[in-house]
Order: C-alpha cells, then structure tokens, then sequence
C-alpha cells in the first residue's frame, strides 16, 4: 500500500506543485494589476464558492468515496457515477436560478453590479461541477487522468488570466472570465476521460443512500467552511476589503503547502477505503503520517525563514503586513490536513461525530473571530482560526483512535513546531541579523533537524532506498 500511495502521491503532488508554482510566481503580476479591495472581492466570491460547494453538490463527493468500491460490476459503477454526477448538474442549476432571484442583494453584498454578479454565478457553477467531474477519476484510482485534469483546468485558468489581465487589461473582470473558461475546459476534459463509464440513466436508490451518507456530514462541511472563511466574512464586516485583500494574499502564500497535502491525500484517501481491513494498513498509514509531518513542517520552516523576502518580492510594501500573519496561516493549514491520516470515523460511518466535532470547533472559530478581530485586527483572525484548527485535530484524532488506531508521537511534532515557532520569534521580535546567508543557515540547520526530530531511522532508510531506487530505474528506462 505504502509505494502505491508513495506512486500515486508524486502524481498528485507534481501536477499540484507545478500549478500552483504557477500561479503563486505569477502573483507579483497580479498584485500589481489588482488593488487590495479588488484581491478582497476574489477572496469575498471564493468564500460563495465554497458555499456553493458545500450545499450544491450535496456531499455527494463524501458518500461516493465511501461507496464507489463496493459496486460489483461495470454496470454498477456506470450507473453509481452518472446518478451522482446528473445530480449534481441538477444542483447547479438550481443554484443559478436561486441567484438570479436574488442578485440585487448580492450585488450589494459583494459590491459590484448586477451584469457582473452574472459571471460570478457562472463561474461559481462551472467550477463546482468540475470539483466533482475531477473527483470521480480520484475515486476511480485513475491518477494520471486526474492530473491531466487538474493541470488541463489550472494552466488553462492561468493562461487566461494572463490574457485577460495583462494583455486585454480588463481588470477584476478578467479574472472571471479566465475562472469560467478554465472551469468549462476542465469539466470537458475530465469528462472525456470518462465518459465510456457514463449512462443516461439516473438511479434513486442509488441517490438516496448516498445522499444518507453525505448529508449528515452537511454540518460538518459548514464547520470547515467557518474554519476557512468566518475570518474573512468577520474581516470584510469588521475591517474592509482593503485587509481582507492583504489577508487573502496571506492565505495565498500559505495555501502553497496544500501541494503537498492534496498530492498525498489524493492518493491516500482511496486506497484507505480499499485498504482499510488490512492489518498491516494502521501501521503504514503511521508511517505515511510521519513523512507528511517532514514535508510539510519542512516547507512551513523554509517559508518562514524566507517570509520577508518572499513577501517583498511576490506583493510587495502595500501587502508586508503578512509577515506577521503568515506562520500562523501556515500552520492552520497544517492542522487542518492532518485528519486525513485518521480514518477511523469515517471508516466507522461515525458521520455524526465529525459533525459534532467540526460544528463545535467552527463555531469557536466564529466566536473568536467575531470577538478579537474589531480589537486586534489581522494577526487576531490569522490566531483564531489557527486556535480551531488544532483544537479539531485534536478531538478527530482522539475519537476516530477510538475506531481505528494510528501511532503518532505527540512529542516529535512539538519538535518540529518549537523549531519554527523559535525561528520566526527570533526573526520578528529579536531583530537577529537576517541577511541571506543567515537565513539560508537557518533553514539547512533547521530542516535538518526536523527530519531527525521526527522520522525514525529505520523509516528515514527505507525512504532513502526507495528514493534511490526509483531513480535507478528511471535512468534506466
């Protein structure tokens, strides 16, 4: 289980890293073109999204992972992916019509006009389909389609962007405009790569069970968006869009390491669910958790010791407020990947505890932001929602143990957290020397012991070995 996770988690991982090297390099750009309050209303419209996501696909995505596998013939698996996918399409169109309804107070609300609420709405709808196209070849274990896809809609995405924005100079509009034909391209592409699998026909039976399945999970899913957005919805009330736009330039930056997560759990997450009776599995899902730590604490490190140059060079003066707010954005990010190493309730079918869990942690989230966030401002939201995400990892991990156990050592990621949280504070506060060469010091020291801190040596070998072997056979082929 551990190469083919180790296998289909480099194809992940690569096409992960690749777009989002993209866009993240291409950010000097477009905070150049882009205002504050406009990279506020992108922000603003990706919290619709997410909505849009959470209440229109109907969790769907969640019970078709959990069921997908049990459909014992071709015909079932047809049938099982197209009843999901026509529903879906039905959502979505339901969406758009509630949203013309209702597009004067959206309007407002996100302060721009009617005509250009219309792109939103499309945007929003092409982009929620292709999440769900995309995810069926994940659920399928067909990697390589799903990276075509994804690096087929991303680079699409960007090249577009760049057309609208910096050759046609259209502004905030433009972005849209990229967002709907990237979206459009990239449900047609997933598509093509399924669709031998696909039926006109729609199963209720079908429908119904998955849906038992997702839509407990719906206070769940709001629990997660209040994780990822309450800070902004309280920032743009409480603050603007003008820091909400620093903010969400912060949240980009931080957002990089998810490369890293989504690679890894992309490919995890199907093969825990096939996997998951094995007993060998709990023990190298332990293994596979503790090489996520590495990488991940490892990239946070080195953002960190590089934050204000990174920060210089990818925004600029008008965004270096988000030197003080990245670290704690870096490790929401963390924490909030790491569940995905804990699939005990989820395996268990205890949807109502992660519910339970993420309603309660989402409304701290809520409660803390609304409080600090008018007092302290930006670094009061960046803390807040850092305080939720580990406080629901916390409680996941302890309760899905209870169904499934996975080794963690609680003392090694102190470790590697004390490391950063050591570094940034001498950086930030004690005005140590920080030149480059000291900087790279830092980060060749402190990776290092990291990687000591937290792999065993027995794993650090096997890892070197396979490491070492599969580039053996690729100089070979």
């Amino acid at each position: 289980m551990i190469k083919d996770v180790l296998k289909n988690s480099f194809i992940y991982t690569f096409s992960n890293v690749l777009t989002k090297g993209i866009s993240f390099f291409l950010l000097p750009v477009y905070t150049a073109i882009l205002s504050p309050i406009d990279y506020g209303i992108i922000e603003l419209c990706s919290v619709l999204s997410t909505l849009g996501v959470i209440f229109f696909t109907l969790q769907l995505n969640e019970g078709t992972g959990r069921f997908f596998h049990e459909q014992e013939s071709t015909e079932r698996r047809a049938l099982f992916s197209s009843t999901i996918i026509w529903a879906v399409l039905g959502s979505y169109s339901c969406m758009v019509v509630l949203w013309f309804l209702f597009t004067d107070q959206l309007s407002v609300f996100i302060g721009v006009s009617k005509e250009f609420t219309y792109l939103i709405a499309l945007s929003i709808a092409l982009n929620g389909i292709f999440y769900i196209v995309r995810s069926h070849l994940r659920w399928k274990l067909l990697p390589y389609f799903d990276a075509i896809s994804s690096l087929t809609y991303s680079l699409t995405t960007i090249l577009f962007m760049i057309l609208f924005l910096v050759v046609l100079r259209l502004g905030l509009k433009g972005v849209f405009y990229a967002q709907i034909c990237g979206g459009a391209i990239g449900v047609v592409v997933a598509l093509s790569f399924q669709i031998k699998d696909l039926v006109l026909r729609f199963s209720v039976p079908i429908f119904r069970k998955v849906l038992g399945f997702g839509l407990p999970l719906m206070p769940f899913a709001l629990s997660i968006f209040s994780f990822h957005f309450s800070d902004r919805l309280v920032i743009k009330e409480f603050l603007g869009l003008d820091d909400l736009g620093v903010f969400a330039v912060g949240g980009k930056i931080a957002m990089i390491i998810t490369a890293i997560s989504i690679g890894l759990g992309s490919a995890l997450t199907p093969l825990i669910y096939k996997h998951h009776k094995d007993s060998e599995t709990p023990k190298k899902l332990g293994q596979l958790l503790r090489l996520y730590i590495v990488l991940a604490i490892g990239f946070c490190f080195v953002l960190v010791c590089f934050d204000s140059y990174l920060i210089d060079v990818m925004a600029g003066e008008k965004y270096f407020a988000v030197s003080l707010l990245l670290p704690f954005m870096l490790l929401s990010v963390f924490f909030s990947n790491l569940s995905q190493f804990f699939p005990g309730l989820v395996i268990h079918k205890k949807t109502s505890t992660i519910s339970w869990i993420g309603l309660f942690c989402g409304v701290l989230n809520c409660v803390l932001n609304i409080y600090l966030v008018p007092i302290y401002g930006l670094i009061a939201a960046a803390i807040s929602t850092l305080i939720s995400f580990f406080l629901y990892f916390v409680l996941y991990s302890w309760f899905a143990n209870k169904y499934y156990q996975i080794q963690m050592s609680w003392l090694r990621l102190t470790v590697g957290l004390t490391i950063i949280i050591f570094v940034w504070y001498l950086n930030s506060f004690l005005q140590v020397e920080s030149n480059l060469l000291n900087r790279i010091a830092q980060a060749i020291i402190g990776l290092g012991l990291i990687v000591i801190a937290i792999i065993p040596v027995k794993e650090m070998r096997y890892y070197l070995n396979y490491t070492r072997t599969t580039i053996l056979k690729a100089g070979k082929s």
